[in-house]
């Protein structure tokens, strides 16, 4: 959307995480976000009343993109290998078209400091977790997948290739199609998922 359209609120969060991801949380100060958008502090304190909010809400943001891809999951009634490949590549496009948010997701310091901002991170990447173990545990069920490994496992595997590959893909400054390179990988881990056990309990 084109910024002209966002409300002030809107390009305050967008232009804090281009900050963040240029300079890091100390770089993140309301007088550095007054100056980018050629405004006033004041005018940036009448949206947010500090920093930590603003990453509060970029968070929030986090979690209701996570909580919209499970309603559409649902709402599909996609089979276990779909809902996961929907959700891989639902989460690897938004990264791929806004690899700022990368380095939210993996900057440490912008929630050592802040317990709340800490709590949040947490309980996205166990609610994450928690969703895809849900997706494997299914397909176990249905005999779409073999159990050689514990369904929390598998949504460990699946969950770390993708942030591996994406911090990678930006610390090689996001020169190749990071969404090709994952999905060819997701669907040969589902491929090795979904091959039978044999006699000795091995795929």
């Amino acid at each position: 959307m084109p910024k002209s359209y966002l409300t002030r609120k809107e390009k305050i969060i967008i232009n804090a995480i281009d900050i963040l991801d240029q300079g890091g949380i100390n770089g993140l100060t309301m007088k550095e976000i007054a100056n980018q958008q050629g405004i006033t502090e004041p005018a940036v304190y009448r949206q947010f009343k500090n920093k930590q909010e603003i990453v509060l809400t970029i968070l929030a943001r986090f979690s209701a993109f996570d909580k919209a891809l499970e309603n559409a999951i649902y709402q599909h009634a996609y089979a276990p290998d779909q809902a996961i490949v929907y959700l891989m590549e639902s989460h690897i496009t938004y990264y791929q078209n806004y690899p700022q948010v990368i380095t939210v997701l993996f900057s440490f310091d912008v929630y050592r400091y802040d317990p709340e901002a800490m709590a949040l991170m947490e309980t996205i990447m166990r609610q994450r977790h928690h969703l895809m173990t849900k997706l494997v545990t299914q397909g176990v069920d249905q005999g779409l997948f073999n159990s050689e490994q514990e369904p929390s496992d598998y949504a460990e595997m699946l969950l770390g290739q993708m942030e591996s590959t994406m911090y990678r893909w930006k610390l090689e400054d996001c020169r190749k199609d990071v969404k090709e390179i994952l999905m060819k990988r997701v669907h040969w881990m589902l491929e090795k998922m979904k091959q039978p056990m044999n006699e000795d309990g091995k795929g």
